[in-house]
């Protein structure tokens, strides 16, 4: 039986390009976070450069394949439910071929013959993986070199993977995000009361399409800053009080009685 905890683990290196940069013409189509080549030498060569904790030169054929595996680790939530666990895996190329793959101990799962390079692209999913579970997973990509070395092969695995889970009781609520002028930030519930963290597994979204603008001062008076998140991301817009757009002068302060 193959245990990842008894082989022999070796760097892998983030690849750009083959030796001949048209050998590797498979791309990943994803609108974001796109794949890219991973390989187990640093020059994306099938031989060993000899750098530090770099594996053995890769030299196979049709008869005598020579194996070698990848790995990637993700974290999933503790309340994550189990049996929720949904992967999507699109291995996009493999020089020389993609075997099977597997996500901690479960099952082997085999890859078809055209999971090679350059060869037709290969999704699995989104279905669930057995071995998925809350907490670290660790995926593992088993390929194989069906050529001898020379100075013009290469070797990598291109592949790419997306996990959805589901987190149950955990519903939608409303929190306040409060940013203080010293740039911390701490949170209030629908009750009123301060949470300096929000709960595991939980995501900011916008809450509405017009929250309210905070009434700001500075060196010329009142202006508002509109406030919303969008992508992951807090943006923060200023206007003045007729709504067109607004450069503050001077610091940003708290508006005082008068002003």
């Amino acid at each position: 039986m193959w245990r990842a905890l008894d082989a022999t683990w070796y760097r892998t290196y983030r690849a750009r390009f083959a030796p001949n940069p048209a050998a590797w013409s498979v791309t990943d189509s994803a609108p974001a976070r796109r794949a890219g080549w991973i390989a187990p030498h640093p020059d994306g060569l099938t031989r060993s450069t000899g750098d530090q904790g770099e594996g053995p030169t890769l030299s196979g054929s049709p008869a005598n394949p020579m194996r070698w595996w990848a790995r990637a680790s993700f974290g999933l939530p503790a309340a994550a439910d189990p049996d929720s666990i949904r992967v999507r895996i699109t291995v996009l190329n493999a020089d020389q071929r993609a075997n099977r793959f597997r996500l901690n101990d479960g099952a082997w799962t085999p890859l078809p013959p055209t999971a090679t390079h350059n060869g037709t692209p290969y999704t699995f999913g989104p279905a669930p993986l057995p071995g998925a579970r809350p907490g670290t997973n660790t995926l593992y990509f088993e390929a194989q070199e069906t050529v001898v070395n020379n100075p013009f092969n290469g070797a990598g695995v291109m592949a790419h993977f997306i996990i959805s889970y589901d987190v149950p009781g955990l519903g939608t609520r409303s929190w306040t995000r409060m940013v203080c002028c010293d740039g911390s930030v701490y949170y209030l519930d629908e009750n009123g009361d301060r949470q300096d963290t929000l709960p595991l597994s939980s995501s900011l979204v916008a809450c509405g399409s017009g929250p309210d603008p905070l009434v700001l001062c500075d060196d010329s008076g009142m202006f508002l800053r509109h406030i919303s998140y969008v992508g992951g991301q807090v943006v923060t817009t200023d206007t003045d009080l007729e709504g067109s757009p607004y450069t503050p002068s001077g610091p940003v302060r708290s508006c005082t009685p008068g002003q």
